[in-house]
């Protein structure tokens, strides 16, 4: 959560500084009219970012050698893919995409769940196996190797 929080306002600072510059260089205003629309782009950006921190997922993510499932925290799983679309060792942000076609995006870290970081790793970055433990190929909540929040 805390990479979340400083991606989060890395962006917002840039997107400020953008924002400053071009209000203020490009387009020749005043630095009281520049001050007002920073204002206003820092209120209206924080909103989105502090909206975006509160309402974030968490849940399990679950593989049984052969289909992923997501579960939100209190509900039932839904099976779907999961793609790696950045990878920094220490975490990573996931796609994960239900059967449905919705996605989700999904920042991964080993904190909750050290000791099943690189069963993980090694599960996104294999390839698909046989039949799931369970014998029928879907995740089930047996299945909850590796659990990663």
């Amino acid at each position: 959560m805390r990479l979340h929080a400083l991606a989060l306002l890395g962006l917002w600072l840039a997107g400020l500084t953008v924002c400053g510059v071009w209000l203020f260089v490009g387009r020749q205003t005043s630095v009281m009219e520049a001050g007002a629309w920073v204002v206003i782009a820092l209120a209206a950006s924080g909103f989105v970012a502090l909206r975006d921190w509160t309402t974030s997922l968490s849940g399990t993510l679950l593989w049984n050698g052969k289909y992923w499932a997501w579960a939100p925290a209190g509900q039932t799983g839904v099976n779907g893919d999961v793609a790696v679309c950045m990878d920094l060792q220490r975490m990573m942000l996931l796609k994960f995409t239900g059967e449905s076609g919705r996605v989700i995006w999904l920042w991964v870290r080993p904190a909750v769940q050290g000791a099943q970081w690189l069963a993980l790793r090694r599960a996104l970055f294999s390839r698909r196996g046989g039949a799931g433990f369970d014998g029928s190929g879907r995740a089930g909540p047996r299945e909850l190797d590796p659990s990663i929040r």
